[in-house]
């Protein structure tokens, strides 16, 4: 029931600082080089979720429970992400924040629209769909 309403995904990491030397009797700096590191990645994603109610439950009831739902597949260690617009997909990501930026109930229905911050500790490693499942690439 959420649908992600922007999902700016980097497409490329930034490169960690090299381990160097700067030797005063040489020119520029001794960086080691062989294996690149890099930075992890933090980026946001904004959701849409507009719920009706039901003859049993309220709008409300059931927009909270769907972000319960959500939070508790987030809230805990690491995990993948997948954009199928972009094709980017991580993985070792983890939960970092929530931001609300819009509640409205009006008679029959609730709309909710919120950021969720999120890191990934392993920039460089692409992950994809195969038979539904996030595996990697």
């Amino acid at each position: 029931g959420m649908v992600a309403y922007s999902n700016p995904f980097p497409a490329l990491p930034d490169a960690k600082e090299p381990y160097k030397n700067n030797w005063l009797d040489s020119n520029g700096d001794d960086e080691y080089t062989s294996v690149m590191h890099y930075k992890p990645i933090e980026f946001s994603v904004k959701f849409y979720v507009k719920t009706f109610a039901t003859e049993t439950d309220s709008a409300v009831k059931i927009l909270h429970d769907q972000l319960d739902s959500f939070f508790q597949k987030i809230k805990e260690g690491n995990f993948y992400t997948y954009d199928s617009y972009t094709g980017i997909g991580l993985r070792m990501v983890r939960y970092v924040g929530y931001k609300e930026e819009q509640f409205r109930a009006r008679g029959n229905y609730a709309m909710l629209i919120f950021e969720v911050q999120f890191k990934c500790n392993d920039p460089i490693t692409r992950m994809t769909i195969s038979d539904n499942k996030i595996v990697q690439k």
